[in-house]
């Protein structure tokens, strides 16, 4: 077994080829290639150290990206999820709906977002 699945993470192929990671226990997505056993250990490390508030509320998933152009250090991104309202944050929702209509939703991310899960 990969270590990466041995922590919660499955790895999802897409059919453009690109792929992502998800731990459906904790509601968390990334990009970050896990099959590598370092950026493995700064994911979890991120997890393990977060502020409780980070994860997401019901309804949402949180998307860490990985913003380094480097092969060995990572730089994350969060953002926030809603699938079927289809919208991307960078600041943590509310569980009120309504409420975070108000706010802004990053069109640069939403189209990764667009083009990665709806396909």
């Amino acid at each position: 077994m990969r270590r990466f699945a041995s922590l919660g993470w499955q790895e999802v192929l897409l059919p453009d080829g690109a792929r992502y990671f998800s731990n459906p226990n904790l509601h968390v997505v990334t990009d970050v290639d896990l099959r590598n056993a370092e950026r493995v250990d700064v994911i979890t490390t991120f997890l393990d150290e977060r502020d409780p508030e980070t994860l997401p509320p019901p309804e949402w998933e949180l998307w860490l990206r990985d913003a380094s152009e480097s092969t060995t250090a990572s730089s994350l991104i969060k953002a926030w999820v809603h699938h079927k309202a289809r919208m991307v944050l960078f600041e943590r929702p509310s569980s009120d709906l309504g409420e975070i209509m108000n706010k802004g939703v990053d069109s640069t991310l939403l189209r990764v977002y667009v083009r990665r899960c709806l396909c």
